[in-house]
C-alpha cells in the first residue's frame, strides 16, 4: 500500500508542545494542520469541540440554501407552503442534518448554529416575524426542530449498528462504545444518552436501551413523545396561542383527535395575501395591539400591560382578535363587513349560528378558525379586518399612567 503524502495530514489535539515535531513519510514532510475535512465531516484542533467547524459550515451551507429556495418568488410569486416543505426536506434539511450520525449534540451552543436557519426559512415560508413563537413553526408545518431529528436519525443508524452479525466491524465498534459509556467513559453511546437526557422532556436511555433493534425502537418513539410532549407544554404556557390548544384534526380513521405535528389545512389556502394574514391571526403574530405592543419598541423603553393594549378605535377593550373581528364598532366599516362575513358562514356551517349567540367571541372566534369549511371565507375576512385596523396608528398608553400596578 503506497501512502499518498499530498492528502495525509496530520493535527494535535491539546496542548502544543514546546519543540513541533516534523512527520515524514517516504522522504517527505507531511503537512501540520488546524482543520480538516475527512469522509465528509470537518475536524479541527484549535476549538473546544473537535466538530465545531463541521456545525458552522453546515449552518452557513443550509442558511445560503433557505435563501435560494426562495429566489422562486420573483417567478411564481409566494412560494405555497406545502411546496416550500418539500424544498425544505429536499435542500436544506439534508445540511442540518449532516454528520448526525457521528456527531450527537452534546453542546447546545453548536446546534443553535443549525436551529437558526431551519427558523429563518420556516417563519418565511409561513409569512411570520421573527419574535413569532418557534414552536408554531413546526406543529403547523409537522416538521421535527433540528435537534430532535437528528437524535432520531442517530438512533436509527444505532438500530442499523446494533442489528449487524457479531463478525461485523461496525457490530464491534458499536458494542465497545457501549461498554465505555457502561464503564462510565466517555463514548459515542455515552453522547447519544447525553442528548436525550438533556431534552426539556427527557427521555430515559440506560446502556440496555440500546443494546437491541426493538429497545431502540421505543428510544425513537420516546423522542418523538418528548417533542409532542414539549411542544405542547410551550402552546399551552402561551396565553397567546389560546386558539391552539384544543384543536383536533381528522386521523386516517376519520376520528378527531389532538395531532400536536402536522401540515395545517389552512395552509393550502390558494390566496397568498389571505393565507397569511390567517396565519398570522390564528398564531398571535399579527399587527394588533395585544402582540404588537408587547415588547418595547425603538421609540417606547416602557411595558405595556396587556390591560392597557386598547383598541385603536374604540378606546374601550383590549385589543386583541376576537375584539377585532367580532365585537369593535366603532370604525364605520367594520359592522358591514362582519354582517357580510356572517351571513356567508351560517350558510356555508349552519352549526355555527347556534355558537354565535350562546358561546362567548373567543370561543366563537376559536369555531371559525378551526372549520375547514369556512376556513376560505374566513381568510378573506381576517384579511379584510385586519386592513382595517392598519388604516390608523394604535393606540399607545403613555408612559406617565399608571402602568405598575398592572400585570401582564
Amino acid at each position: 500500500m503506497v501512502i499518498s503524502v499530498d492528502k495525509t495530514k496530520w493535527m494535535i489535539f491539546g496542548p502544543l508542545p514546546r519543540r513541533m515535531s516534523t512527520i515524514r513519510v517516504n522522504g517527505n514532510i507531511v503537512k501540520l494542520v488546524r482543520e480538516y475535512k475527512f469522509v465528509g465531516i470537518w475536524f479541527t484542533s484549535v476549538k473546544r469541540n473537535i466538530f465545531e467547524k463541521h456545525y458552522s459550515v453546515k449552518a452557513s451551507k443550509a442558511q445560503g440554501v433557505a435563501h435560494a429556495c426562495f429566489t422562486v418568488d420573483s417567478m411564481i410569486g409566494s412560494l405555497p407552503p406545502k411546496e416550500g416543505v418539500r424544498l425544505y426536506m429536499a435542500r436544506v434539511d439534508p445540511h442540518l442534518i449532516s454528520g448526525c450520525e457521528v456527531v450527537p449534540d452534546v453542546t447546545s451552543r453548536l446546534t443553535a448554529l443549525l436551529e437558526k436557519p431551519q427558523k429563518r426559512y420556516l417563519r418565511r415560508l409561513l409569512g411570520l416575524r421573527p419574535r413569532s413563537m418557534r414552536a408554531v413553526l413546526f406543529t403547523e408545518t409537522g416538521l421535527l426542530p433540528v435537534r430532535y431529528r437528528r437524535a432520531i436519525l442517530a438512533l436509527h443508524h444505532a438500530k442499523h449498528w446494533a442489528a449487524l452479525p457479531d463478525d461485523h466491524y461496525a457490530k464491534a465498534a458499536y458494542l465497545s462504545s457501549l461498554q465505555l459509556s457502561a464503564a462510565g467513559s466517555i463514548s459515542w453511546a455515552s453522547d447519544l444518552r447525553t442528548v436525550l437526557a438533556s431534552f426539556p422532556t427527557p427521555v430515559p436511555c440506560p446502556v440496555s436501551a440500546l443494546e437491541s433493534a426493538e429497545s431502540i425502537d421505543n428510544l425513537i418513539a420516546g423522542v418523538q413523545l418528548s417533542c409532542e410532549t414539549t411542544l405542547r407544554d410551550q402552546l399551552n404556557r402561551a396565553e397567546r396561542t389560546y386558539l391552539l390548544r384544543k384543536r383536533q384534526e381528522r386521523g386516517e380513521d376519520g376520528k378527531l383527535k389532538n395531532v400536536m405535528l402536522c401540515f395545517r389545512h389552512y395552509l393550502r389556502l390558494v390566496s397568498s395575501p389571505h393565507r397569511k394574514a390567517f396565519t398570522r391571526f390564528l398564531l398571535s403574530d399579527h399587527s394588533l395591539a395585544v402582540v404588537a405592543l408587547r415588547y418595547p419598541g425603538h421609540y417606547r423603553k416602557y411595558h405595556i400591560p396587556r390591560a392597557w393594549r386598547l383598541c385603536r378605535f374604540c378606546l374601550l377593550d383590549v385589543e386583541d382578535e376576537s375584539h377585532a373581528a367580532l365585537v369593535c364598532t366603532a370604525h364605520p366599516g367594520l359592522t358591514p363587513l362582519r354582517e357580510e362575513f356572517l351571513r356567508d358562514v351560517f350558510v356555508l356551517q349552519p352549526s355555527l349560528r347556534h355558537l354565535a349567540m350562546t358561546r362567548s367571541a373567543d370561543v366563537f372566534l376559536g369555531s371559525l378558525l378551526l372549520d375547514r369549511i369556512v376556513t376560505t371565507r374566513v381568510a378573506k375576512f381576517v384579511h379584510d379586518v385586519l386592513q382595517i385596523f392598519e388604516t390608523k396608528e394604535m393606540w399607545v398608553a403613555p408612559e406617565h399612567f399608571n402602568l405598575e400596578g398592572w400585570q401582564e
